[in-house]
């Protein structure tokens, strides 16, 4: 089995709009502020990789970003394990 280390980061939506609408005003890639898995409204999109910026930047490519419904399905289909440090890291 493959594994990968990432955390999970959360993305104000309506933020990630005002910045896609400042690059190309045309375009607003979360319309209604909805989830683009499930069409649901919410206010975060959740991505999970290495970094918060490279997070952020699958985000604004339209690769990842779901609402915390469509996200931890995702997790439960991909069968992701979570290990919780037992300390709290500085």
């Amino acid at each position: 089995m493959t594994e990968k280390r990432f955390k999970v980061f959360s993305f104000d939506i309506e933020e990630l709009n005002d910045e896609l609408t400042e690059k190309d005003a045309e375009t607003k890639r979360y319309p209604d502020n909805n989830c683009p898995q499930c069409g649901w409204e919410t206010t975060l999109l959740y991505a999970a990789e290495e970094t918060e910026d490279a997070a952020h930047e699958l985000i604004r490519q339209g690769k990842a970003g779901l609402c915390g419904d469509c996200f931890s399905s995702r997790l439960t289909e991909l069968e992701v394990v979570v290990i919780i440090p037992l300390e709290t890291p500085k």
